[in-house]
């Protein structure tokens, strides 16, 4: 694995992290 392809996949992993964590955040606002 090159260094562009390990880029390529670690911003993958952070926006999808990034989706959860927003999603997790809306939905605990919203239950309040």
């Amino acid at each position: 694995m090159d260094w562009f392809t390990l880029a390529i996949v670690l911003v993958l992993v952070a926006f999808c992290g990034g989706v959860l964590l927003f999603a997790w955040l809306m939905l605990n606002v919203i239950s309040d």
